[in-house]
């Protein structure tokens, strides 16, 4: 989603988007849901092998509050200015057997703020794991757009030749580091959890 209403305009996304379509056009069958809202989402996780999120993430000091930004639908003609929550604790209540991969390109999906629940790993990054995806894709601080947008491009051209996804993760994470080694708040915040 490139904007959200409230939000900074994530000026990426569309281009992310493009990319990944490109790069995965002879892997994977690819569908954009242009103004997603979190019932559709939960709605349809359940009909694919990966799931890629580009929008803005929150994490709530009350980790099953946590949430992906997406949109609210309007009664009346299907648009909104609202925005809509996809929540840790509706993610964790799925039951997702054939899902692989969830790619969150979003700020904060791994981090956990409360000082009460530091040693606890409920976030939005692991509710995707818990729902059923081996492999999850997050970030565990604020990311910068381009990051985010090269992160994804690389990554899913990688995993478009050799179909796996830890490699494919550690190619797009050399990629960005070699781009900006002496700054690691740009290719650091992302993170992989799965085997």
């Amino acid at each position: 989603m490139p904007t959200t209403p409230g939000k900074s305009t994530l000026s990426g996304v569309t281009k992310e988007a493009d990319e990944i379509k490109h790069s995965l056009q002879d892997f994977s069958r690819v569908e954009t849901l242009e103004r997603p809202t979190a019932e559709r989402v939960l709605q349809i996780l359940p009909g694919y092998t990966i799931a890629h999120f580009a929008c803005h993430g929150v994490s709530s000091a009350n980790p099953a509050d946590s949430h992906l930004l997406l949109l609210k639908a309007s009664i009346s003609n299907g648009s909104t200015e609202d925005v809509d929550k996809l929540r840790v604790k509706d993610i964790v209540s799925l039951k997702l057997h054939a899902a692989r991969l969830a790619y969150l390109s979003a700020c904060s999906t791994a981090n956990s703020p409360s000082s009460q629940f530091v040693d606890e790993v409920t976030h939005i990054v692991s509710s995707f794991h818990i729902a059923g995806f081996a492999h999850v894709i997050g970030t565990l601080w604020s990311s910068q757009d381009k990051a985010c947008s090269k992160m994804g491009a690389d990554f899913y051209s990688t995993l478009r030749l050799t179909d796996n996804v830890a490699v494919s993760y550690r190619t797009a994470i050399m990629g960005l580091m070699k781009q900006k080694p002496s700054q690691p708040l740009y290719w650091a915040p992302f993170i992989h959890f799965g085997a």
